[in-house]
């Protein structure tokens, strides 16, 4: 099995990329769901690049593995992320190895009125195997006008205001899909995968190219005995045409008239 080391806070973990999941994950977080992932994933890219575009990481910071953080900010503000907008998101791979849950998101993504095409990133979210999507239970009772979320005292994990969710799993104060991003997932890696697609369409050209050079060898090569048997009638025929001109030429009447 291929295994894909991530770093987290300056650990190394490794991720099988062959673990069945979401069924890994579950197995100690049953309300976890990839379907209610996605839509959190989505809004961190979102996010993440706004605040990466203005230079503003620290808007970011609770969505960010202190090395990537790092990273983010010695490279500095990228203004065209601001526009980047989100074509497609799936899950390539997600799991846990009995410490760290790791969900891999690959998102498609373009800056409109740009024609350079998709781009295409893999990015890498992990929280430690002891979370859960649940939101934590709270013995006292809760406050009149609170609500439960709330009073577990957990936060949005995109924005981090006190946890409110919608019916629909979004949160009240920033909109974004709040439940699914649950526990404490943060963003560890991302990759760009666009050079290797160029370089797999581009070799996939070459092979084409190469494939229709060798057809075209193969056929000349194959109808080199027609053309030369056709130039060969060719010269023959013409070669008879003339000698029965020249033979008919000479077996005509004299120049000089008909013969008395």
């Amino acid at each position: 099995m291929t295994r894909i080391f991530i770093s987290w806070a300056g650990g190394e973990t490794p991720l099988v990329s062959g673990l069945s999941a979401p069924l890994a994950i579950t197995d100690h977080d049953p309300s976890f769901s990839l379907d209610a992932f996605v839509p959190f994933a989505e809004a961190v890219f979102l996010r993440v690049n706004r605040a990466r575009a203005a230079g503003r990481l620290d808007e970011v910071r609770r969505l960010l593995a202190d090395g990537l953080w790092q990273q983010f900010q010695v490279e500095g503000p990228v203004p065209a992320r601001a526009s980047l907008a989100i074509d497609d998101a799936q899950v390539m791979a997600a799991g846990q190895d009995g410490t760290w849950d790791t969900v891999l998101v690959r998102f498609t993504g373009r800056l409109p009125g740009h024609r350079s095409g998709a781009q295409m990133e893999d990015w890498t979210f992990q929280r430690p195997v002891a979370a859960t999507a649940e939101p934590a239970g709270r013995s006292e009772p809760i406050a009149e006008g609170a609500t439960a979320e709330a009073a577990s005292g957990q936060e949005c994990p995109v924005c981090g205001a006190p946890l409110s969710l919608t019916d629909d799993g979004a949160c009240r104060y920033c909109g974004a899909a709040a439940r699914g991003g649950l526990g404490g997932w943060r963003l560890v890696r991302t990759a760009p995968v666009q050079a290797q697609e160029s370089e797999l369409v581009r070799s996939r050209s070459l092979g084409s190219r190469a494939g229709c050079i060798l057809a075209a060898v193969i056929l000349a090569v194959a109808l080199v005995p027609t053309v030369l048997a056709l130039v060969l009638t060719g010269v023959i025929v013409g070669f008879v045409h003339q000698t029965v001109s020249e033979v008919t030429g000479m077996g005509g009447p004299p120049a000089g008239g008909p013969a008395r």
